[in-house]
């Protein structure tokens, strides 16, 4: 099993590349092929088809190759090494040196992926606030983040939302936990003093909860 390998941009300096020449059995299985500079670019399954959202997604392209990288970036590195050993190689060096690499090449493909969106996952309202996963976080590509957050009514069959003034924390504002049952609203979340990345998420009122209906992204 080895994982495509996007381009990517930002600072390639440090070599990803592990010594194999005196390890029998280890064809050429490089990590640094991920060069700066070119397009990002993996053909994976379309996604995220929400009833309620916009009908045009910003560069699909990109947003997909997001979701494959999630999918990359879920293989822990105890389960790598499990797959590598079903190779059953006599010698554990190669065990070794392929775990490393696949995890390297893993690890690459997030840190490429996660700069061209915001990797925010799991979205919920919890007792009246929104909370949410940050992925470049959770993995270690970055270190926790300020966001700003913009609360808005969704009104479905117009396509048109209204935004609720004076909403920029993760609290629900109390204009919006008044909405009859089937009611939509939205909040668009975006780092404070950043790139223009940003995630807009969509609730449904349904008894005393909220649940999530739609994602939106933007990219760089």
């Amino acid at each position: 099993m080895l994982w495509p390998s996007p381009s990517c941009g930002g600072d390639q300096n440090q070599s990803l590349t592990f010594s194999h020449r005196d390890i029998a059995g280890v064809s050429l299985l490089p990590a640094d092929s991920l060069e700066a500079g070119n397009k990002v670019e993996v053909p994976v399954a379309a996604h995220d088809a929400h009833p309620i959202l916009p009908a045009k997604r910003r560069d699909p392209e990109i947003v997909d190759g997001y979701w494959g990288a999630k999918h990359v970036m879920a293989f822990r590195d105890e389960q790598i090494r499990a797959i590598v050993e079903e190779g059953r190689f006599q010698d554990p060096r190669v065990v070794d040196y392929i775990t490393k690499v696949l995890k390297s090449r893993r690890d690459a493909i997030g840190r490429a992926w996660f700069s061209q969106v915001l990797p925010l996952e799991a979205f919920r309202i919890v007792e009246g606030d929104l909370t949410f996963d940050d992925l470049a976080v959770q993995y270690g590509f970055s270190s926790p983040n300020q966001y700003q957050f913009n609360w808005f009514v969704w009104h479905n069959e117009a396509q048109q939302k209204k935004e609720v003034s004076a909403s920029r924390g993760t609290a629900l504002p109390d204009t919006l936990k008044s909405l009859a049952v089937g009611s939509y609203i939205g909040c668009r979340v975006a780092l404070e003093h950043a790139d223009k990345r940003s995630v807009t998420v969509y609730f449904r009122r349904e008894g005393e909860n909220w649940k999530l209906v739609g994602i939106s992204r933007t990219t760089l």
